[in-house]
């Protein structure tokens, strides 16, 4: 009698914001550097097949536990990953963190979370062992 079919919503999250993970730090470097007064806050667009390949891939990623969210949900991967992703996207999008021009295509302005809160997000995908009691209701708070 679970309350849901796979892993808590911030799982998901953080997958999805660090697809543009790489971006965001080279923004911070940039910010450093020039003291912020050249830094150019820049986006990038992430395709919606891309984003669920990101994060099919995380969940797929042993941990040193040597289990994945994959293996704890593996019907609801199959079944609902897809669905859920769309789901969190459209939920971090009202919350001001990504933003969609065009069907399909997703953007996050480099500059939307701050330093440390890329360091949660690392904490959340590659520390945090997976396991089914997991419960994080609120990951970041929202920017708006």
């Amino acid at each position: 009698m679970e309350k849901h079919g796979g892993p808590t919503a911030a799982i998901i999250d953080a997958a999805i914001l660090r697809c543009w993970e790489h971006e965001a730090t080279r923004w911070q470097e940039q910010k450093a550097y020039f003291r912020g007064n050249h830094a150019v806050s820049s986006s990038i667009d992430k395709t919606r097949a891309e984003i669920i390949t990101t994060v099919k891939d995380r969940m797929q990623r042993p941990y040193p536990n040597e289990t994945t969210w994959m293996s704890l949900y593996p019907l609801w991967f199959e079944e609902n990953l897809e669905n859920h992703v769309d789901d969190r996207l459209k939920s971090l999008r009202a919350n001001g963190f990504i933003n969609n021009s065009k069907k399909d295509l997703w953007t996050m302005i480099s500059n939307v979370i701050e330093e440390k809160e890329w360091d949660l997000l690392r904490l959340v995908s590659e520390q945090m062992l997976p396991h089914k009691q997991l419960n994080i209701p609120h990951l970041l708070r929202p920017r708006q």
